[in-house]
């Protein structure tokens, strides 16, 4: 989970993207990813998909890296405000 720097508490969700926990297929990356630039799920699995038709390898490899570096969604996130 990202944290502040300053005060240990957790970031907003805006600032970073997390692997979610609803709605999710395998490890909830695409997903997340999409959720936090403002895309489509669809699209960003569609996207996924071809990746891993055309580039299987490297997107394979990709995906995975994502599932293992992405926080997962934590249960509440609080609103940091710094003064």
């Amino acid at each position: 989970m990202a944290r502040c720097s300053q005060c240990g508490r957790p970031l907003p969700k805006g600032d970073t993207a997390y692997r979610v926990k609803q709605g999710r297929k395998l490890f909830g990356v695409c997903a997340g990813i999409a959720d936090h630039f403002g895309f489509s799920r669809f699209a960003v699995r569609l996207i996924a998909l071809m990746a891993l038709v055309f580039l299987f390898p490297a997107a394979l490899i990709a995906y995975f890296l994502a599932a293992l570096l992405m926080d997962e969604e934590p249960e509440y996130i609080e609103h940091v405000v710094h003064q």
